[in-house]
């Protein structure tokens, strides 16, 4: 009998048929998911953790330090030790394992192979004269529990791609100027856009205002025949109010251009200035 198939009916219950469904499970492509990391408490008390603890460095190294094993087991099917268990009589080392998917039946012919070297390594690593039996474990889970975990799975990782995906949309968005802070900035620089352009329409408004102000007191002080009040000078003649016309539009050169006709001039006709109504 060899160490690594002895004691298989000590500890069945913790894994049952677990070395019957190995070849199903594995032409099924069933989903593997153990948390071997989360202890248990049939690990024991502190000594029995840390001779566990023991057992599985040395175990480790025992894959990687022979060629042969290293080359059969971890290179060509990948396999790596989950965890190392310990039994409560110190008799039996439980080596939980996995490796790629579809290589566990190889895995585990291959195991039963190497379980001499791999306990002759133990011994010497060790340096103990009773090394215990190491019983490889197919660390796995029942077909009903891995296809609940890989459901389980899929819709964590769908929701992950759909907020990344929303919030990939959303920095676009903002890039763009889609964004809240993009959307009130425009806002701001239309309101100040209209303010800008109705405060240019009051000005020109009034500017047009002053001059036809202008213009009707210099045509009502012509045909009065007196001079403005505010110069002091002699009335304005028919031919030098079309001067201060012209000087007045000059001011304004880009100013909407109207002709006031002359009192007892041309009624709506072209002056002799040139320019008309």
């Amino acid at each position: 009998m060899l160490p690594g198939q002895a004691k298989q009916g000590e500890g069945a219950e913790d894994a049952p048929g677990a070395t019957s469904s190995t070849a199903d499970i594995d032409e099924a492509g069933a989903y593997y998911r153990v948390p071997y990391h989360v202890p248990s408490r049939d690990d024991g008390n502190i000594g029995h953790r840390r001779a566990s603890g023991r057992f599985e460095l040395a175990i480790e190294g025992a894959l990687l330090a022979d060629a042969v094993v290293r080359e059969q087991l971890v290179e060509r099917l990948g396999l790596v030790v989950h965890r190392v268990r310990l039994s409560h009589d110190r008799r039996t080392v439980h080596v939980l394992w996995d490796a790629y998917p579809g290589a566990a039946a190889a895995a585990e012919a291959a195991l039963q192979r190497c379980a001499f070297r791999l306990r002759r390594h133990v011994a010497k690593v060790l340096r103990t004269r009773n090394t215990p039996y190491l019983e490889f474990r197919h660390d796995h889970l029942p077909p009903h529990q891995a296809s609940v975990a890989a459901a389980i799975e899929r819709v964590e990782r769908e929701a992950l791609q759909e907020a990344s995906g929303s919030g990939e949309s959303g920095a676009g968005a903002a890039g763009a100027g889609w964004g809240p802070a993009k959307v009130g900035g425009q806002q701001q620089q239309q309101q100040q856009q209209q303010q800008q352009q109705q405060q240019q329409q009051e000005e020109q408004q009034w500017e047009e205002e002053h001059w036809r102000d202008h213009v009707t007191e210099a045509r009502l002080s012509a045909a009065a025949g007196a001079a403005p009040a505010a110069e002091g000078s002699a009335a304005l003649a028919p031919d030098t109010l079309d001067e201060a016309i012209r000087e007045l539009e000059a001011r304004l050169p880009s100013r909407r251009r109207q002709h006031v006709p002359r009192q007892g001039g041309e009624q709506g006709g072209n002056s002799d200035n040139g320019w008309g109504g």
